[in-house]
């Protein structure tokens, strides 16, 4: 064994598939893991893993107190935890991960799945966003070492902190084709129900297409979003799946017709992500319909799977129906994401994550 890896998270373990395939590829290489989660009666039950898996329950559910409950009983899980490195996943992680660390005299890693300041619920919120500007310009510099998800946010640390963070994309696993049975045409969205996803938009949109939707996920919103369909043109063509495993939603995927993935340009941290999402549309062998910032348009001009349209409901509406009316466009996204696949998968990208550890480790 190389040695022992211990990541903190503020979201439910069953649903991380970074964090899964992230442990994961760190096991086969050879070291211990351990992801903290966190746990309430709403967590999805865990499965069985090859890294250690575990959960702190909170009295809090959302909000300051959330957070402030957790980063406690995480610092004293951290502190009766033998590691040699201790990883922070986003900034609500970092304080707890870098004082448990400090005291034990162990290395530390960074994993920004997002430009936090920049999320909608922070930047919005001009108090919020400037205690964890605080907090990111404090621990950053103390990280031994940082990476996130795409070049651009990856450049924005840089600027501003003259920090090097390498670049792990929320690639996916290589998948193998699976023939199914053609039946009625769906659009599908998996991911969080949270606000600035376009879902909304997308909802509204479908009264108006000869296709259904299904939405796979749980989140803030979704009430919201259980209103909308109970308008009687809307309750046949939209289902919602809940919370589904990796292999339920690999099998919703296959049957689908076309990936939904659009945002709305809230922060920064929106307009320059790489959702994992289109990464699982593509190892289906599906178009996606994208919103055109930054990282979809340099990803579209080497992997032509992505079809672009803006955020209202009257584009989405005719971005559909040509994709619908125009079978020879749509063959040749499709085509072009079944090339992508052997490219852009977790194989390829795991790579360069296991040399940020054993580099990290050998430095000791």
């Amino acid at each position: 064994m190389k040695g022992t890896i211990v990541f903190s998270i503020t979201n439910y373990i069953a649903g991380d598939q970074r964090m899964h395939r992230i442990c994961s590829a760190l096991v086969n290489d050879g070291f211990m893991v351990r992801l903290i989660g966190r746990k309430n009666k709403r967590s999805p039950i865990l499965s069985k893993y090859t890294f250690d898996a575990q959960e702190i329950s909170c009295f809090f559910r959302k909000g300051k107190f959330f957070y402030l409950e957790f980063n406690f009983r995480l610092f004293w899980r951290l502190l009766f935890t033998k590691a040699d490195i201790f990883g922070a996943v986003d900034l609500d992680t970092i304080l707890p991960v870098l004082s448990a660390a400090w005291l034990k005299r162990k290395k530390t890693t960074y994993d920004a799945h997002e430009y936090f300041t920049e999320v909608p619920e922070v930047y919005e919120r001009p108090v919020t966003k400037k205690i964890w500007k605080w907090v990111e310009r404090f621990a950053l510099p103390k990280i031994d070492a940082h990476y996130t998800v795409t070049e651009s946010i990856s450049g924005l640390f840089k600027e501003e902190y003259n920090l090097n963070f390498s670049v792990i994309r929320n690639v996916s696993p290589f998948k193998k084709n699976r023939s199914v049975a053609a039946g009625k045409k769906f659009i599908l969205y998996q991911g969080a129900l949270n606000t600035g996803r376009g879902l909304e938009q997308l909802i509204e949109a479908m009264a108006s297409l000869d296709l259904e939707l299904k939405i796979a996920g749980r989140g803030d919103v979704e009430k919201e979003l259980y209103a909308l369909v109970e308008k009687p043109e809307l309750r046949h063509k939209v289902t919602f799946l809940g919370f589904l495993n990796p292999d339920q939603l690999d099998e919703i995927a296959s049957q689908a017709f076309l990936g939904y993935n659009l945002l709305e340009n809230h922060g920064k941290s929106y307009f320059y992500s790489l959702a994992n999402k289109t990464f699982d549309y593509m190892q289906a062998g599906l178009p996606v319909l994208c919103c055109p910032f930054p990282e979809y348009q340099a990803l579209e001009k080497e992997h032509r799977f992505i079809y672009f349209t803006e955020l209202t409901v009257s584009d989405i509406i005719s971005s559909v129906n040509f994709l619908l009316n125009n079978p020879g466009d749509y063959n040749l996204l499709k085509k072009s994401a079944l090339d992508a696949k052997l490219l852009l998968n977790w194989e390829m990208e795991q790579v360069k994550l296991t040399r940020v550890y054993n580099d990290l480790l050998a430095a000791k």
